[in-house]
């Protein structure tokens, strides 16, 4: 399976920083999952990273169907430039 994740849109807040993440799955018949998805940002020379964060998929029944774009607002460490993103 192939992800692209976008950060495009990054704000600053009090708490860390707003990160605001695309996520695709592939379009082929099992590409799509219902399990718990979680992403870890990762910033310059690995050394600071986010540690798991959850993609909650409110009020959905299927989670990350094959083919779709879901679109996550998260809050977290800012990390300085991203770098790598594990899904």
């Amino acid at each position: 399976m192939l992800y692209r994740i976008q950060t495009d849109q990054i704000s600053v807040s009090c708490l860390g920083i707003s990160y605001t993440v695309k996520l695709r799955t592939g379009d082929g018949e099992d590409n799509g999952t219902e399990s718990h998805v979680w992403l870890n940002i990762i910033g310059q020379k690995k050394k600071k990273m986010t540690g798991k964060l959850y993609l909650d998929m409110i009020g959905k029944k299927t989670k990350f169907e094959p083919g779709s774009v879901e679109t996550f607002s998260l809050e977290a460490a800012d990390v300085g430039e991203v770098k790598q993103v594990e899904v």
